[in-house]
């Protein structure tokens, strides 16, 4: 493969790898803007202060100036004036307008380091001063309309005007970008808009490489196409191209691009041949305008702006959902003496200052937010998009995790949408949320009791455990009235967290009962296996410890491969590694498996060795406290002099805090620190000691 070639196929390698959205903004917004000027515009309510740091390279596209919008600009920006600090009216050209997201313009002339400001509001349109920039180069995706056809030219164009919902605009350096900046990154339609610096030159050779279609017009006539779907690896020779005739020291460009297979990743690159080099258009040939700082915002009357600032704090991905943690607040004016309340349009509400919680991605969503005072009262809008990804937290960090269930917790579900119902459910199966838990997936089932749905089981897993915490006996009574098809669809589920209700919460004879109909109706499976074990189990609880033994053996006798049990103790180092490497990894749900798969084959092992501590230690990440205290304390009586006793002892310490035991739980936990201060547990326990 030729050098060039080579270079030509690693272009979406190369933009997979490290590809910033937008060019770098030089300037940062401050928390609040000093205001440094007399108020010009007075019937306008609001105004941005806006800073050149930088001259611009290109005068034919000025300054861009980027502001957000809260729902106080009209549709065609025709309230919007920009001023110099005199108050002189500045030529400005509106370019593009997102409700609740920003708006875009282009101003002809700024003094460097000087503040500008631009006025709107009101519902009242202004006469400003105007120019005509070339527009350069702004990107803008759109939500890819169902039954969109993109095979040519004319079906691209049709496919573009039907595209009606926004996801953003924005200026971006290159055309050259492997994800949709502004929304989700499958089913877009994108649209490039720019002009080239060509001065010198007879010809250009172009080519555009994508996933999936693209299409170019240079000067309003097509001169590159690569209709239809496909991946985006090319090389010199099969790459489109066209060498395009030039007459004018700029051409205007227009790239348009789909991305409707969700198999492939998307890519979008605008490319020309230099010599024997394929690279993408570079920042320095297209008309590019300088970025102007946005300084603060300001309102005409001293009170607040209600602008609700969004930040993205982490997300995380699990099971095709994507959750973001976010945090929502007022950074401009004085609040105090207000009252504040959020809506957003997934349910979720707060009265609070800052709204920390976790939203759904990748749709947007919009929320409102509204500042009273007396009988004053002010309104504002937002819509927070997804297409830039925050730092990535873990489903395997207990951290992360533990701090993803808390925002969760702190909602109301019953107000949430069945979409943020589902995520948070989908998520919550991996932690230790317990009521939590069971109120998000109690809320999900109630809105939406479709036993039918793939998160059905999960969903009433959730629920049912989360009663069994607190009334064993209703718990029982939910679980018999579940859908008995549904039910039978994930009968090993739902057996196995019946008998788990019967042996660990209820505690009576039926469990013996129910055990042996359940190994009857399954034999030589692992769930009549377990069934069986569970029997013992009961009979172990109970201290009934000669019948225990005889149920273990009676189910381990049947297990016992042709060595005669000679594998075993190497079998129970293996199980014990890798149980507790799953633990250390944050992969509760893969260690509940294993533990069932260890119990299956070798029961007796709960006698001897650190299965109970394990399985408490789950039943812990999982938020089965009860269950836990019961194994952990089995554990204690079974083997008192237990090489693990501080371990099973610091364990049992949290699960009794966790059942409200505090008391019993802090004299432990300073035990430990006291007794065994070279422990590995005894710096945890002394912090723990003095937990409220």
């Amino acid at each position: 493969m030729t050098t060039a070639a080579a270079k030509l196929s690693l272009i979406l390698l190369t933009l997979l790898l490290a590809m910033p959205a937008f060019a770098a903004r030089r300037g940062r917004e401050t928390e609040t803007a000093t205001p440094s000027a007399p108020w010009a515009v007075q019937d306008a309510p609001y105004r941005a202060v806006v800073r050149a740091e930088y001259p611009t390279s290109s005068p034919e596209t000025g300054y861009a100036i980027e502001i957000p919008e809260f729902g106080h600009t009209l549709p065609n920006l025709a309230d919007c004036v920009l001023t110099d600090a005199d108050g002189k009216l500045a030529p400005l050209y509106a370019v593009w307008r997102g409700e609740g997201q920003r708006v875009l313009f282009l101003a002809k002339e700024m003094k460097r380091h000087a503040n500008y400001y631009l006025y709107f509001g009101g519902s009242k349109t202004r006469r400003g001063e105007m120019w005509q920039p070339r527009v350069s180069l702004l990107m803008e995706t759109r939500r890819l309309p169902s039954g969109a056809r993109f095979d040519n030219w004319f079906e691209m164009e049709k496919t573009w005007r039907r595209a009606n919902e926004v996801d953003g605009a924005g200026f971006v350096p290159r055309i050259f970008h492997a994800a949709n900046p502004f929304g989700d990154t499958v089913h877009f339609v994108t649209h490039y808009t720019g002009w080239v610096r060509t001065r010198g030159m007879k010809s250009v050779n172009l080519y555009t490489q994508s996933s999936d279609a693209s299409f170019v017009t240079v000067n309003g006539r097509l001169e590159l196409e690569w209709g239809g779907i496909h991946d985006g690896r090319a090389n010199q020779k099969t790459v489109p191209t066209k060498l395009v005739k030039i007459a004018e020291d700029l051409i205007k460009v227009d790239y348009y691009h789909i991305k409707a297979n969700p198999d492939q990743p998307p890519g979008m690159v605008l490319g020309w041949q230099q010599g024997k080099v394929f690279e993408a258009v570079p920042e320095n040939v297209w008309l590019r305008p300088e970025q102007a700082a946005l300084v603060g915002m300001e309102s005409a009357s001293g009170r607040p702006v209600p602008l609700g600032r969004i930040e993205f704090k982490s997300y995380v991905g699990f099971e095709n959902q994507f959750l973001f943690e976010t945090r929502c607040a007022l950074p401009h004016g004085d609040t105090k003496g207000w009252t504040m309340n959020w809506q957003f349009d997934d349910g979720c509400v707060s009265n609070e200052p800052v709204v920390e919680r976790v939203a759904v991605g990748m749709s947007p969503l919009r929320f409102r937010v509204t500042l009273q005072r007396e009988k004053e009262e002010l309104r504002g809008i937002r819509r927070m998009d997804f297409g830039t990804l925050p730092r990535m937290a873990s489903i395997n960090d207990a951290k992360d995790l533990d701090r993803y269930v808390e925002l969760m917790g702190k909602q109301d579900p019953a107000t949430h949408s069945v979409r943020t119902l589902r995520a948070y459910t989908t998520l919550l199966q991996l932690s230790a949320g317990g009521q939590i838990a069971a109120k998000c997936a109690t809320a999900f089932l109630q809105k939406h009791p479709d036993p039918n749905d793939p998160l059905w089981a999960t969903a009433q897993m959730l629920r049912l455990r989360g009663l069994m915490q607190l009334d064993s006996k209703l718990a029982l009574s939910e679980m018999l009235r579940l859908d008995k098809i549904a039910r039978q669809r994930n009968y090993e589920k739902f057996d196995l967290l019946e008998l788990e209700l019967h042996v660990f919460y209820l505690r009576s004879e039926t469990a013996v009962t129910r055990a042996r109909q359940i190994a009857a109706q399954y034999p030589d499976t692992r769930l009549g296996r377990i069934a069986m074990v569970r029997i013992g189990d009961f009979y172990r609880l109970q201290g009934r410890m000669k019948e225990a033994v005889a149920q273990y053996q009676g189910v381990q006798q049947k297990a016992t491969d042709e060595t005669g049990g000679k594998k075993l103790p190497a079998q129970d180092r293996a199980f014990s590694i890798a149980v507790n490497e799953m633990l250390l990894d944050g992969q509760r749900i893969e260690a509940e498996e294993k533990l069932l798969e260890w119990e299956a084959v070798h029961p007796m092992v709960k006698l001897d060795s650190d299965f109970l501590l394990l399985r408490g230690r789950v039943l812990m990440a999982g938020g089965r406290w009860r269950e836990a205290l019961a194994e952990l304390d089995s554990m204690l009586q079974l083997q008192p002099d237990s090489a693990y006793q501080i371990d099973i002892n610091f364990h049992r310490a949290r699960a009794l805090y966790e059942l409200g035991q505090k008391p019993e739980a802090r004299r432990i936990w300073t035990e430990i620190a006291k007794k065994y201060p070279r422990h590995e547990f005894a710096a945890q326990s002394s912090k723990w000691a003095v937990t409220p």
